[in-house]
């Protein structure tokens, strides 16, 4: 049936009549959910009390779920209110107020990370990490050199030119 953390509110009720792709994209949402804030939406100590979680409690925002977070694990970035309001989506408990598919999903994944906006979230705030001209960076299971035209270049700026090219490759293999 599934991993408890990752199902729908349907699927969590035994619902399979309402189990489908709304389901799926409620999974993708709990994934991007935990790439951003290193936790699920939904814990708790034995499967009853997460599946009871998932169908009878609203999803906190991955912002609201940081600033609950103990010191040493709270994030020192905010997510971007976009990429908030892309996961949230997912997350709804109605699975019509969710995205269609996974493939609008993806599209408006893509329309954040290259929009102005995307870009601008994504500049790197003082303290992350930096990457120097040359450094070996892996990426997608392959290696490749950073730029050695003297610019630096984030964790954030790689992650997001990761996302963006896996994304468009998967897009032209469908």
């Amino acid at each position: 049936m599934g991993t408890p953390a990752y199902m729908s509110p349907e699927q969590a009720a035994g619902d399979l009549e309402r189990t489908g792709i709304p389901s799926d994209v409620w999974s993708l949402g709990v994934v991007l959910f935990q790439i951003l804030t290193n936790e699920v939406p939904f814990s708790g100590g034995d499967t009853m009390q997460i599946l009871t979680r998932v169908m009878t409690e609203a999803a906190a925002s991955p912002n609201e779920l940081l600033e609950r977070l103990p010191g040493p694990r709270r994030a020192v970035d905010p997510v971007p209110p976009a990429l908030e309001a892309i996961v949230s989506r997912c997350l709804q408990r109605d699975p019509a107020g969710r995205y269609e598919n996974a493939r609008a999903l993806l599209e408006d994944l893509e329309r954040y990370l290259t929009s102005p906006r995307g870009a601008l979230d994504l500049l790197p705030p003082a303290g992350r990490r930096q990457f120097r001209p040359g450094e070996v960076v892996a990426r997608e299971g392959c290696w490749r050199r950073n730029s050695t035209s003297g610019e630096s270049r984030s964790w954030s700026e790689g992650a997001a030119t990761a996302l963006t090219t896996s994304a468009r490759e998967r897009r032209r293999a469908l």
